[in-house]
C-alpha cells in the first residue's frame, strides 16, 4: 500500500479487504464489526457518521435494507448529510446483521458492546465499564470505540498504516478512478458521495495510481 504524506494508507479491495473481513469474522461481533468496516470502505462514511446512523437511515419504504444510505446533516461532520447508494455487499452485511440483530427503525444502527451483547443473547467481556442500558433504549457505539475497532482490526489484519480513515480514502480513489471510466462521470459526483464542501479536498483524497502514468505518457 503506498503511502501519500501522512494520509491514512488506501486499501486494495481485492487483497486487503477479504483479509480485513477475515478479522471481523473471529471477533466477537462479527456480524457487527464486518457492516462497520463496509461502511467505511464501500460507503465511505466517516467513523463519526457510522456512530451516528440509525436502522432507519438504510432501510427502504418497506422496511427492509433500501438501496441508499439516508444521511441525516446532524450526524455528519460540517452537516454534510446525502444520500450514498448501498453497494451489494454491504447490504448483504446490513441484511445478516439486522436478522442477527433486530431493533427498532430508531435504534442505532451500530450498538456498544454492552447493548450488543444483550441484542445477540451474548454475554460481556470481563472487566466492561460500558453503562447498562435496557433493551428498549440501546446505546450507540461511539466514534472513539469504531476508531479503537478499526486499530484491533488493521491490527489483526495485519495492515500497517492504516486508520479508521483508510476505507473513506480507498471508497474515494476508486470511485474516481471509476467516474474516469464512466460516460458523464467526473471528480465533481465524487465530491457529492464524499460531501466534502470544496473539489480539492476530494482531490487530495484520491491517490496516484503509478501504473496508470505509464499509460498516460504512452502515445
Amino acid at each position: 500500500m503506498a503511502r501519500q504524506g501522512r494520509q491514512a494508507q488506501i486499501l486494495d479491495p481485492k487483497r486487503h479487504l477479504p483479509t480485513l473481513l477475515d478479522a471481523c469474522a473471529g471477533s466477537r461481533y462479527p456480524h457487527r464489526d464486518r457492516v462497520v468496516v463496509l461502511l467505511s470502505v464501500r460507503a465511505g462514511l466517516r467513523r463519526m457518521e457510522i456512530a451516528g446512523l440509525k436502522r432507519r437511515h438504510v432501510l427502504g419504504p418497506s422496511g427492509d435494507v433500501g438501496t441508499h444510505i439516508n444521511l441525516e446533516d446532524r450526524i455528519c461532520k460540517q452537516g454534510s448529510g446525502g444520500r450514498i447508494p448501498i453497494h451489494p455487499e454491504l447490504r448483504q452485511a446490513l441484511f445478516d446483521l439486522l436478522q442477527k440483530s433486530p431493533g427498532l427503525p430508531n435504534w442505532p444502527l451500530i450498538l456498544s458492546e454492552r447493548a450488543e451483547a444483550a441484542a445477540t443473547g451474548r454475554g460481556t467481556s470481563a472487566g466492561e465499564t460500558t453503562r447498562s442500558a435496557p433493551l428498549d433504549e440501546p446505546y450507540h457505539m461511539r466514534a472513539d470505540a469504531i476508531g479503537y475497532l478499526f486499530y484491533r482490526l488493521y491490527r489483526k489484519a495485519g495492515l500497517t498504516g492504516c486508520s479508521s480513515h483508510s476505507g473513506r480514502r480507498t471508497f474515494g480513489t476508486l470511485a474516481a478512478r471509476r467516474a474516469m471510466q464512466t460516460p458523464g462521470g467526473s471528480i465533481r459526483d465524487v465530491q457529492v458521495l464524499l460531501r466534502h464542501q470544496n473539489l480539492a479536498t476530494t482531490q487530495k483524497y484520491i491517490e496516484a495510481n503509478s501504473e496508470v502514468h505509464e499509460k498516460l505518457v504512452d502515445f
